[in-house]
């Protein structure tokens, strides 16, 4: 009774596993592995440019008249003043950082399945073309110095930043 009841069970668990990997396929065959490319932007990114900024100081200081002398003085003090403003204009210059945009790589984004999906690329692919997914990849993911692409980087920042599920689309 007991030998029967085991073999029902693995009859049972054996058709069930059938099943759903029948049912698996079908709908593995009916998704489609195209993506349609709905939008490319420039990605901008904000980078920090030393620059030189410079102005013109002017300073001036008294100093004692050289033309001068107690005989000048005596008789002809406002042509031979014994001090004289000496003035003196020099260029100060420092180095600031400002903030610059610049292009590095496109977002795409592309519907996948009844999915928005988005990714950072360095070459452009054409706008609303369709094509298989891994031919995406030919678009040159862009990849930081540890070989990990932007898109995972960011994708798991966003991850755990905010844990919402892809968007639908609507039919």
């Amino acid at each position: 009774m007991a030998v029967s009841k085991i073999v029902i069970g693995s009859v049972i668990v054996v058709i069930g596993a059938g099943a759903g990997l029948y049912y698996l396929k079908n709908i593995r065959e009916n998704q489609s592995e195209n993506i349609r490319i709905l939008a490319v932007t420039p990605n901008m990114v904000a980078t920090q440019v030393p620059t030189k900024e410079c102005h013109q100081v002017t300073t001036s200081k008294k100093v004692k008249n050289k033309n001068s002398n107690f005989f000048n003085r005596m008789f002809d003090s406002k042509k031979h003043p014994e001090y004289v403003t000496v003035t003196n204009n020099q260029e100060v210059c420092k180095t600031v950082m400002q903030e610059s945009q610049t292009q590095s790589g496109y977002v795409v984004r592309y519907q996948f399945n009844d999915f928005i999906e988005s990714t950072l690329v360095q070459v452009a692919p054409p706008l609303n073309t369709e094509m298989p997914l891994a031919d995406l990849q030919k678009y040159q993911p862009i990849l930081d110095s540890q070989n990990t692409s932007i898109q995972d980087r960011s994708a798991n920042a966003s991850a755990s930043a905010n844990s919402s599920a892809p968007v639908p689309v609507d039919h």
